[in-house]
C-alpha cells in the first residue's frame, strides 16, 4: 500500500480541490500530529467532517441544513441494504440541531 501526503488548509475549498484531483477515490484526512479531527470524503463528494464544531464550520456554513441534505441523501439511496449504516451515520449529526448560532 502507498501512502500519499498532501498539505491543505482546513476548509471546504481546499477539500473540494482535493476531490478534483483524486476523481473517483474515496479518501480519509486528518493532522499529522493528531487523531482528533478527520474529513473523509466520497465518491458521491460527500464530505463528512469530525471534530471541533470551529473545525466543522470551516466546512459547512450550516451544519443543520448539512445534516438535513445527508439525510435526505440517505432516504433516497438507491441500495437499501446500505440505509441502515448510513442512518446510524446520520444520526452522529443529531447534535447539529442542538448547535448554537
Amino acid at each position: 500500500m502507498s501512502l500519499l501526503v498532501y498539505e491543505l488548509g482546513s476548509n471546504a475549498n481546499e477539500t473540494k480541490a482535493l476531490s478534483s484531483e483524486l476523481g473517483d477515490m474515496n479518501f480519509l484526512l486528518f493532522p499529522a500530529e493528531s487523531l482528533d479531527l478527520a474529513v473523509l470524503s466520497t465518491v458521491a463528494d460527500f464530505r463528512l467532517a469530525a471534530g471541533s464544531l470551529q473545525f466543522v464550520l470551516g466546512y459547512v456554513e450550516s451544519p443543520e441544513t448539512a445534516r438535513d441534505a445527508f439525510v435526505d441523501f440517505v432516504e433516497s439511496h438507491p441500495a437499501e441494504e446500505l440505509h441502515p449504516m448510513l442512518r446510524r451515520a446520520a444520526a452522529y449529526m443529531d447534535w447539529a440541531g442542538k448547535a448554537a448560532p
